[in-house]
């Protein structure tokens, strides 16, 4: 039996070429048009003007204190005057001491280079073997495995200055501006070459301060495994002190401080005086892709569409962006206002005048310090006066940075099969300034492998007993100890050395080579830093650009994430078949 399959189909169909009847919009009834007007609330007069003019008044005041670590009581004292407010922050917190490390033998003989290269560029060229044979380098031998460094070491010795001695020596005869008031009495320099000398050393003693003098406080925390410092700026009314205590390294921003104003960090030197930025501007409205439109007959950007998002019932966080972008989208005005970098900002007045000559002052969201939304406003520490709320921080931050090879690194990751956290020296530096990549895979118990035999087995034994496998050196156990006066459930984790029995029967305890697990004595670290997800941290060169396009080049800690949970093959009462 045959049958016929039919439908209808509507579409429009255009009669004429014309446009003009569809961009009309034509209504059969506009009495309904009206009260849908009605409904919707268009009809109803809001004796509003639009506005065209806003003043802005701004107070700034420059970063005038630096605090490297938690500040206390001793704040005040522990700190520093910031004398390049625009400098970025991240070389002035990040910053190691370059010198004290494995690699300070290169770093003297590196220096020593240096400042031959000055003799030569300051007409004092004859003067280098009297200084190389005075400042003769005379390292210590590191105990750093480093084969490749005896080459080197027996080469410089009788050819290059000792820069550290030499640093020594120009300090302590240096004046408060950098000058040098004498030159050592070794090497003798005749006195037609002294001035010359003394412009070699004094551009020495600047090199020195600002790549390898210490930083000015050392804002790493190896009990936290981060950054913790704070800067100061003085208002009309009263200090306000923005704390970071997390930081971690790569990039500072606005939303890594808090305000406080219960702690300070001193008086400086000279206070510069507030300023105050005035700006009459045009406010513009706020515009983003997928904005309605205001009027009928305007087309709409397509790129986003909002009123068609499929949304679900318990996605409450996508439903008010909708709301938000659709409802209220067109009620947000811009006013710029260009402010120095390496401030603080507090706006103390924005008076908006519409086109019917009346002044509105705006008033910021969060009044009487009400807990209400903001942008861009830091965090209030607790007990926090309400002056500090709404302040805005333009931080001097680097654009990016470029990171040398790891000079050290240490993964940090937890062990369940042993109960216990590890932390691995992956590589450590040499004393050439270079790398030393360790092996860090796991040699413990494997049910298949064999024993060897050490000094105390049984001679005709198929089997030995081991009471516990062995790791490798680059392993070192963290144990959890309770720290003093803590209340229960709280633990550190402490760093421990393994003993190696030797197949002779020697004893040796590998102990840590590279700075993160020699921070501190004991090493610790707080129990909750170390998840499951692991921590990886690690020391490199950044190079960076600031903001008036000098370069910056300094040492610094980077801490990043982990490869979760590992197993270092640590096994306990064992035994095992004896290797033949």
């Amino acid at each position: 039996m045959s049958s016929i399959t039919s439908w209808t189909r509507l579409e429009p169909l255009p009669r004429s070429a014309d446009l003009a009847a569809a961009l009309r919009a034509e209504l059969a009834d506009p009495l309904w048009l009206l009260a849908r007007q009605w409904q919707l609330g268009e009809l109803a007069g809001e004796d509003a003007g639009s506005p065209v003019d806003c003043v802005t008044r701004v107070e700034v005041a420059p970063v005038t204190r630096f605090h490297a670590g938690t500040p206390g009581s001793d704040a005040h004292e522990r700190s520093v005057d910031v004398v390049d407010p625009s400098a970025p922050l991240e070389p002035l917190v990040e910053r190691r001491e370059v010198a004290g490390g494995a690699s300070d033998e290169w770093l003297r003989v590196e220096a020593g280079q240096h400042f031959l290269r000055l003799l030569t560029e300051h007409g004092a060229d004859d003067q280098r073997d009297a200084f190389v044979g005075a400042f003769r380098v005379t390292a210590d031998r590191p105990t750093t495995p480093d084969p490749s460094s005896a080459l080197w070491r027996s080469s410089v010795g009788d050819r290059v200055p000792d820069g550290r001695r030499l640093a020594d020596a120009f300090s302590a005869l240096a004046d408060a501006a950098g000058g040098l008031t004498a030159l050592p009495d070794t090497p003798a320099v005749p006195v037609d070459r002294q001035g010359d000398v003394r412009s070699a050393g004094e551009a020495y003693l600047r090199w020195w301060a600002g790549f390898v003098a210490a930083p000015a406080g050392d804002a790493w925390d190896p009990y936290r495994l981060e950054y913790g410092f704070a800067v100061q700026a003085h208002l009309s009314d009263g200090d306000v002190v923005l704390r970071a205590e997390e930081y971690r390294g790569g990039h500072l921003d606005w939303y890594a401080f808090d305000a406080d104003t219960q702690v300070r960090l001193g008086a400086p030197a000279t206070l510069p005086p507030v300023r105050e930025v005035v700006r009459h501007t045009l406010p513009t409205r706020a515009a983003y892709p997928g904005m309605p439109a205001e009027r009928f007959w305007e087309i709409e950007d397509g790129s986003v569409r909002f009123g068609t998002e499929s949304v679900g019932r318990t996605d409450v966080a996508h439903l008010l962006l909708d709301e938000f972008a659709l409802t209220y989208g067109n009620d947000w005005w811009v006013v710029p206002v260009s402010l120095p970098v390496g401030v603080v900002a507090a706006v103390r007045q924005v008076r908006v005048l519409d086109t019917f000559g009346v002044p509105t002052d705006v008033r910021p969201a969060s009044v009487d310090g009400a807990a209400r939304w903001g942008m861009f406003d830091l965090t209030l520490r607790p007990g926090a006066a309400a002056r500090a709320s709404g302040l805005l921080y333009l931080a001097p931050a680097t654009v990016g940075s470029q990171e040398g090879d790891a000079l050290e690194e240490v993964t940090w990751f937890r062990d369940e099969m042993a109960n216990v956290v590890w932390a691995v020296e992956r590589v450590t530096e040499s004393s050439l300034g270079g790398r030393l990549e360790h092996r860090p895979e796991p040699t413990g118990y494997r049910p298949a492998g064999t024993a060897q035999r050490i000094a105390g087995d049984v001679a005709d034994a198929a089997l030995v007993y081991r009471l516990s496998t062995d790791v490798p050196d680059p392993w070192f156990p963290l144990v959890p100890v309770r720290p003093t006066g803590a209340p229960p459930g709280v633990v550190d984790l402490e760093l421990r050395t393994v003993t190696r029995v030797q197949a002779d029967g020697t004893r040796r305890t590998p102990a840590p080579r590279g700075r993160f697990l020699t921070a501190r004595e004991p090493m610790r670290v707080a129990e909750e830093e170390v998840g499951r997800s692991g921590l990886s941290t690690r020391l490199a060169w950044q190079l960076a650009r600031g903001a008036d396009g000098r370069y910056h080049l300094w040492l610094a800690h980077r801490v990043g994430p982990g490869h979760g949970e590992g197993d270092s093959g640590l096994r306990f009462d064992v035994a095992r078949r004896v290797a033949r």
